[in-house]
């Protein structure tokens, strides 16, 4: 939180007042929305078979339904099965989605200024810290699941202090006087040094306080200046005694660490206005969360002894959040604690409140406390505490292009009648099995009943009857008729599932189920999957930007909360390696933050797997070596899904990443700066030169290298030296393997006779001619 601001009881009324005010503006439609969000949510707990009652304003379970006539305990029906297409649906399209995290670019506000490139790049290492800290993928899921059930989204950023995270050293300064000494040029009368009077050491007790500060002031002089003025060289001259206050080491304390906290919410727990297009629309933004009383008191001491817990369900807020399963046995210990987020102009929603006197200076004065805006906190109605807080610096909310407003139509909302469908047939095709064999009829004077009772029924068995007089033994028996499954039943089940997929999206070369029509080839599922996709890929584009949004002010707040350099280990290939995260990279500006704009849909293991096994049929010489490199050799086994698959060089990588790292805590005073051999000596006959030289090569033009060669040049020089040794000894061994050179051959002699005649044939048109 920012800066809390106290406020007396009438300004505490007075922003209360606003809060109301502004809620009432779409009371009516706010209702309306949270009923339709929790029978979509009440569909994804598969609590389906609900009906809307006007008497307890709530969703009530049919299966508990009793007729006014009383009693229903006589009634055997069958209770309704429930066929979760919505929430399978649903999970596949989550999953289609939530193959991978979207990429974040931090874009230099001067591309021109190597500071603001640096910043940048250290944004970048900054999100990837962030979505480790915050398990970005879990946040992900439940944003899309969010999108899908209540069709908007807001992401809320804060920083979260505690000691679980660790704790780090704050030195503590204290203010000491010291009196100081002026070192005079005797000369040129110019201040030459200011030192302090310190004392005599051990003997300090026997002298006087006039002898000690002789002695310190024979000490000062004792050294030998050079006047920049004059170019006097020699012992300085006491000047002027003067006292000086001093900022003094005192110790240290423990400061517990911080991280970023991002939480995702939906529009039953956030309320934003309904007629908001644009997050700039929004004049109230309110987060209300339920907690047990006893939390709320600890949290809120200065109120603790007026909070009482409540259970008004008839309450529309929190009777949206709570499950209508659980509303039989309701909470009593709960309270909800209220986070409302008013913009400047939201005061004005005070101006001319009937029965206040002078409410415009009331206004003008929580304009002066709250410039950027007021972050006020209610327990129930109970004022606790207020922040001068921007909404914008932490809240990021979806706006999805599809809508005319803030509040879109969720993913999912199509397909809650034909969830009601679907579950109909599927239950009246139960049955119609169940109670699909028929009754029989009898006459009771062609049977004995009693005899009948006591015989065993087996196949063969023989029961006498006698007819009635003149007519066949078949009339004294009936048979009842019953309903039976028929085709049509079936189609209309499969014509209510392509109708979801449909609505949906989630067609089933999406989650690897069989198409109903086509010729099923590969080429017409990769063709299915890729148009399901495009269509998707609109929700995709709206999170993506949602998701920037929401790193961008994350990435932003953890810069302007760090105190000291931050790491993390990242893996790379099989070796590990630390990245740093360094406070003297982040002097420039970072200008805008965006979605990487290439990226399209994400892809899957198994379509990462298919393109990886076409690089290979290609045979292209080039691919097969950038699929082959070491720093590639993790992406290798992933695509292969072999983890214990073992590539060529890749052992050498991470001996020459863990060497590396040892070369480069070298420093100036461990290192000649015309040195010709590194501290860390090769492996002549077992390393793979080519191999190691390539990762020293990665690692030097690596923004890390560049970072090193800057703050540490013995560190960089000696990694250099050891690349160095890679080459002569590569060169060496090169110069080994190479075939021995044969002597140049003489040209043949001339015999006695003449030169040596050839016969040379010439062949034309398939005759030939000597000469």
């Amino acid at each position: 939180m920012a800066k809390k601001i106290e406020l007396s009881e009438d300004q505490q009324a007075a922003v209360l007042s606003c809060v109301t005010m502004l809620e009432h503006d779409d009371q009516a439609i706010r209702e309306r929305q949270i009923r339709v969000y929790k029978k979509a949510e009440e569909y994804w707990r598969l609590n389906q078979y609900i009906y809307w009652s006007e008497v307890a304003l709530d969703y009530k379970n049919v299966t508990n339904f009793q007729e006014p006539s009383g009693n229903d305990d006589d009634n055997e029906s069958v209770a309704p099965k429930t066929f979760a297409i919505y929430r399978a649906y649903g999970e596949s399209v989550i999953a289609a989605m939530a193959a991978t995290i979207p990429t974040v670019l931090f874009f230099p506000d001067d591309a021109d200024n190597p500071d603001d490139i640096n910043t940048a790049k250290t944004y970048s290492l900054i999100s990837e810290l962030v979505q480790r800290h915050s398990r970005a993928p879990l946040i992900f899921i439940h944003i899309l699941t969010l999108l899908y059930n209540q069709g908007l989204v807001a992401t809320y950023t804060s920083w979260n202090d505690d000691e679980k995270y660790g704790t780090i050293k704050i030195p503590k300064f204290t203010n000491e006087n010291v009196k100081m000494q002026q070192a005079v040029c005797p000369q040129c009368e110019t201040v030459l040094a200011n030192s302090p009077i310190q004392d005599t050491g051990d003997a300090s007790d026997q002298l006087t306080p006039e002898e000690q500060a002789d002695v310190a002031e024979e000490k000062s002089l004792e050294q030998v200046y050079t006047c920049p003025n004059c170019g006097y060289e020699g012992q300085a001259e006491a000047g002027e005694v003067f006292d000086e206050t001093i900022p003094r080491l005192s110790g240290y304390s423990d400061t517990p660490k911080g991280r970023i906290n991002i939480q995702a919410f939906g529009p039953l727990h956030v309320r934003i206005s309904s007629y908001a297009r644009t997050i700039d629309d929004v004049g109230l933004l309110e987060l209300q969360i339920e907690m047990h009383y006893a939390a709320a008191r600890d949290e809120f001491p200065e109120i603790a002894d007026k909070i009482r817990a409540t259970s008004d369900f008839y309450s529309y807020e929190r009777w949206g959040r709570t499950s209508s399963e659980l509303l039989s046995d309701q909470l009593f210990n709960q309270v909800t604690v209220r986070y409302c987020w008013i913009r400047p102009w939201g005061f004005e929603a005070y101006t001319g409140r009937s029965g206040v006197m002078d409410t415009d200076a009331t206004v003008k004065e929580l304009k002066k406390k709250f410039p950027h805006g007021c972050c006020a906190i209610f327990v129930n109605d109970l004022f606790a505490r207020a922040f001068d807080e921007s909404l914008d610096d932490h809240w990021s909310v979806s706006v999805n292009p599809l809508d005319s407003f803030i509040h879109g139509i969720p993913i999912g909302r199509a397909a809650l009648d034909v969830q009601d469908a679907y579950n109909e047939v599927k239950n009246l095709g139960l049955q119609k099995h169940q109670f699909g064999i028929s009754e029989t009829f009898v006459d009771s004077t062609v049977l004995d009943e009693e005899s009948y009772r006591q015989q065993m029924a087996g196949p063969g068995y023989i029961t006498f009857a006698q007819g009635n007089p003149g007519s066949p033994l078949g009339n004294s028996f009936f048979q009842t008729r019953t309903a039976a499954m028929n085709e049509e039943d079936a189609e209309l089940a499969s014509a209510l599932n392509s109708d979801a997929q449909f609505l949906l999206g989630a067609v089933p070369s999406i989650f690897g189920g069989s198409q109903v029509t086509g010729s099923k080839t590969a080429t017409e599922y990769n063709q299915s999957r890729n148009f399901a996709l495009q269509r998707l890929g609109n929700h995709w584009t709206n999170i993506k930007f949602l998701w920037a949004e929401t790193m961008g002010k994350a990435c932003r707040l953890f810069a302007t909360k760090m105190v000291e350099d931050e790491k993390y280990v990242r893996q790379n290939g099989n070796s590990f390696e630390t990245v740093w995260i360094r406070q003297a990279e982040l002097t420039g500006k970072v200008g805008n933050v965006e979605p990487d704009p290439s990226e399209q849909f994400p892809l899957t293991w198994s379509q990462k797997r298919d393109l990886f096994m076409q690089l290979i049929q290609m045979q292209n010489p080039i691919m097969g070596q950038i699929m082959m490199h070491p720093n590639n050799a993790q992406n290798t086994k992933d695509a292969l899904g072999f983890p214990e698959f073992f590539i060529p060089g890749e052992e050498d990588r991470g001996k020459q990443l863990i060497e590396i790292r040892k070369l480069s805590l070298v420093t100036s005073d461990m290192i000649q700066p015309n040195a010709t051999q590194s501290t860390v000596p090769i492996d002549v006959d077992m390393d793979e030169h080519p191999v190691h030289i390539q990762v020293i090569k990665l690692f030097c033009v690596s923004p890390e290298g560049l970072y090193l060669k800057e703050t540490n040049p013995a560190g960089y020089l000696n990694i250099v030296l050891h690349k160095k040794e890679h080459d002569a000894a590569m060169a060496q061994q090169q110069q080994q393997q190479a075939p021995p050179q044969q002597p140049p051959q003489k040209p043949p002699q001339q015999g006695a006779q003449g030169p040596m005649k050839l016969n040379v044939v010439h062949s034309i048109g398939g005759g030939g001619q000597q000469s």
